[in-house]
């Protein structure tokens, strides 16, 4: 077992972070100005995007070997840091070769929670080999090669088995929210991983179970006695027969557990009450004990002034302990390269990739609490990406950026943006130079002219304008960017672009008010059911009810309901935004739904598809507010849609069409949770039921609706029919 990953930022005038003590420190090494740096070779790709998809993607790094003197073997580190900045993050430390795979999740996690480079945001950043050996020789380092890196928020998710028992009232659904599972890490029926029990107690017995209930499960095969503490014991399952409750791990509080569901086999790897942090620190004594945050399968502790060499220990002894390279008393110790406050974490549920961490940006702030995934992030980013304009005119960033507000649909825009002669601007995101554009050249800086439009660069030059007031639009997809003389035409829109205006004559209702409730490409923009209310306007002695779009809608398509809160309209569908109308009432259908005209004639009913689709439909997607998740067919007549990540606090249905035709929308009998790797029965109807599934995680759905069967099955699974 190996502590391999090690995580802190560190100053570029530090610029050391060794691996761990070796022999190789008592070698006679070169002067140090002798010493011949790793030359870092070019990188398979210079760009990569990160998914919860591609976490487990390799990314190959190959280099030529530092030279420290005749037959010495340096520890290599790989190191990132944004492309314009010299604070380096630690992806991945101890390297004794001169060629490594890492994977997307060791990158992700670097720049995330190292850089904070904000999520699902293309960042420019560099990449560099560093070369040591020993503890306190100086570290040399290659020239950074470039690398574009888009993180990801999702963290990887694994299968578990649930373990209800007496420390916690043998609730099953319960077991998985106060965290007492085990994780398939490998993807091979093993499941493995820390298991907090509470207080040692010889009363305490508890089970393994498949999913968040009783219905399947495996125990102690029944009248057997393994011996107490057992190292191994051969659990059964519904399939061998009668069972007891596992009642032998009572000493502990942390139990280290392998199961193995192919063959029953349960191992007990090791047990303790507690981790403590030993080392220099402390006068290696006193240990700073360490508490245990089950939402993340860690234990942490802060540490003031954390410096110098130190261990993880259980229990305030030498017999079980943590070091570099392994795990008991041959370990060498660790080291805290530069001293700082920090929050220590140690990793050791997959014992494939036991690790520790030095995060200071999380010293001093609560833990994340919650399921698998945190509710909160442990660096919070922002809600939204904000582009902002930086330059002369704020001191490079001194004071606010000047917002480019959201304004048609890619573009985002600043009106009256005041510029004097010799200003230079850039647009960053989120007021942090990770990302940042400019103009595409060698010149600095670019100058630009009125009128005219230009594509920027990620990392360019520096723009400069004649003095002057401007209106500037910057297209967040296309990076398209043009500057107007303030109160110009707006060039995002058609030239014969105005504002749009509904009028809805109720005057066959019985009506005395009137909401607008609407959807499309402007998303839901009457607000939440019922809609905005609306006020009467009287044209030409006729009073309407009456709603005004900006000219920024002008083209869009969208959808709309008229209602007063009781009785409503049918859907008014894809309404393009080219001209007024005028939305008449003029009678019920059959399902009490008041039929429109627009403009005097009747919108045209829109085909029904020749093929029935089928897709899924919930917050998710905001109930059908973005297209619905849609299924494949399958040969036996049967739908599958895979890879779904749902939490516990989704809701869906399942749909026909794209539509709440009540004769095609498919849900439980009564509201609850899906059973996982079962056949779930479902009614079709406007008196469906919404459903959940029992943990967040990632599933496949096998959707067959002539028999009105839904299985939803742990990623990979596929139903027995």
């Amino acid at each position: 077992m190996k502590l391999l990953k090690y995580f802190t930022i560190l100053a570029a005038a530090a610029g050391i972070m060794s691996a761990c003590t070796s022999d190789l420190e008592h070698v006679q090494t070169l002067p140090t100005d002798q010493v011949v740096a790793p030359v870092l070779h070019e990188l398979e790709s210079d760009e990569i995007v990160i998914t919860s998809k591609t976490l487990i993607n390799k990314f190959a790094m190959s280099w030529d070997a530092a030279d420290f003197g005749e037959q010495i073997v340096p520890s290599y580190s790989i190191q990132i840091a944004k492309a314009d900045s010299d604070v380096w993050a630690s992806i991945a430390v101890g390297i004794t070769n001169t060629e490594v795979e890492l994977t997307y999740e060791q990158i992700n996690l670097a720049v995330t929670e190292g850089l904070a480079l904000p999520i699902e945001v293309a960042a420019a950043t560099q990449v560099r080999i560093g070369a040591t050996v020993g503890n306190s020789y100086q570290t040399f380092y290659s020239e950074a090669k470039a690398l574009t890196v888009t993180p990801s928020s999702m963290e990887k998710s694994y299968n578990m088995i649930y373990m209800p028992g007496s420390y916690q009232g043998w609730a099953p659904a319960d077991a998985a929210t106060k965290f007492q599972v085990l994780y398939e890490f490998a993807g091979n029926g093993v499941f493995e991983g820390i298991a907090d029990l509470g207080d040692p107690d010889e009363s305490r017995q508890w089970k393994f179970t498949r999913d968040a209930n009783w219905d399947f499960d495996w125990g102690i095969a029944k009248g057997e006695t393994p011996e107490a503490e057992a190292k191994e014991v051969t659990l059964i399952n519904n399939d061998g027969g009668d069972r007891d409750n596992i009642n032998i791990y009572t000493a502990k509080r942390f139990y280290h557990f392998t199961m193995d569901t192919n063959t029953g086999l349960l191992k007990h790897n090791y047990s303790f009450n507690q981790i403590g942090v030993v080392g220099e620190l402390n006068g290696w004594g006193g240990d700073e004990v360490m508490e245990f945050n089950a939402a993340k399968r860690r234990f942490y502790v802060d540490i003031e002034n954390f410096s110098g060499e130190f261990k993880f220990r259980a229990d305030a002894s030498w017999d079980m302990n943590w070091g570099c390279g392994a795990f008991g008393l041959e370990g060498d110790n660790l080291k805290v390269e530069e001293a700082g406050n920090y929050r220590v974490y140690l990793y050791l549920s997959n014992s494939a990739e036991m690790s520790y961490e030095l995060n200071a940006a999380m010293y001093g702030k609560d833990e994340p609490v919650g399921g698998q995934t945190p509710e909160e992030p442990e660096d919070p980013q922002p809600t939204e990406t904000v582009y902002g304009l930086v330059g002369t005119h704020n001191e490079w960033g001194g004071t606010a950026d000047t917002v480019l507000a959201a304004h048609n649909g890619d573009w985002v825009a600043a009106k009256g943006f005041e510029l004097v002669a010799d200003n230079q601007f850039k647009i960053r995101v989120n007021s942090d130079w990770a990302v940042n554009y400019g103009g595409e050249g060698d010149a600095e800086p670019f100058v630009l002219a009125a009128g005219e439009t230009y594509t920027l660069v990620a990392g360019g030059k520096n723009m400069n304008l004649p003095a002057g007031a401007y209106d500037v639009y910057f297209n967040t997809v296309s990076f398209e960017f043009v500057a107007l003389a303030a109160g110009s035409a707006d060039p995002t829109l058609p030239s014969d672009a105005k504002a749009v205006k509904f009028y809805a004559d109720v005057t066959k209702t019985d009506w005395t008010n009137c909401n607008i409730y609407g959807w499309g490409d402007l998303g839901d923009y009457g607000g939440s059911w019922p809609g905005t209310a609306l006020t009467i306007e009287s044209v030409d002695g006729k009073e309407y009810y009456t709603f005004s779009f900006g000219v920024e809608a002008f083209g869009k398509t969208v959808n709309v309901i008229f209602n007063n809160g009781t009785e409503q309209t049918v859907d008014i569908t894809n309404v393009v935004l080219d001209k007024d109308y005028i939305f008449t009432l003029t009678e019920k259908d059959a399902d009490s739904k008041w039929v429109v005209t627009l403009n005097g004639e009747a919108p045209a009913p829109e085909p029904e598809p020749a093929v029935t689709t089928y897709g899924l439909v919930g917050t998710i997607n905001g109930w059908g507010s973005s297209a619905d998740i849609a299924f494949e067919a399958i040969d036996d007549g049967g739908y599958k849609l895979l890879g779904q990540v749902l939490t516990t606090a989704d809701e869906v249905k399942i749909r026909a069409n794209n539509k709440w035709n009540d004769a095609a929308n498919y849900g439980l009998k009564a509201a609850g949770t899906l059973a996982v790797n079962a056949a779930n029965t479902l009614v079709c109807g406007g008196d469906s039921a919404n459903m959940k599934v029992v943990a967040d995680g990632t599933y496949d759905f096998y959707f067959y609706p002539a028999e009105l069967t839904l299985y939803c099955m742990a990623a990979g699974q596929v139903p027995q029919r």
